[in-house]
């Protein structure tokens, strides 16, 4: 089993795959009717396997910012 520290996990549809620049895929998700962009490695989604519209959780971290 994987651990992490993340805590927000959503069902996810890719939409799209662009290789955006040297080694860094940007991985474009569809989930609830929002667009999400997750930016990976390259060889993060060669081992993933990801691949046009399939089903995934994109697993991530929020943090909060305070600009008062």
């Amino acid at each position: 089993m994987i651990r992490t520290s993340a805590r927000n996990m959503i069902k996810a549809e890719t939409i799209d795959i662009i290789n955006c620049c040297d080694r860094v895929v940007d991985v474009h998700l569809k989930a609830d009717g929002f667009h999400i962009t997750s930016r990976i490695p390259g060889q993060a989604m060669t081992a993933l396997g990801l691949q046009m519209h399939d089903r995934i959780f994109a697993i991530f971290k929020v943090t909060s910012a305070d600009y008062s």
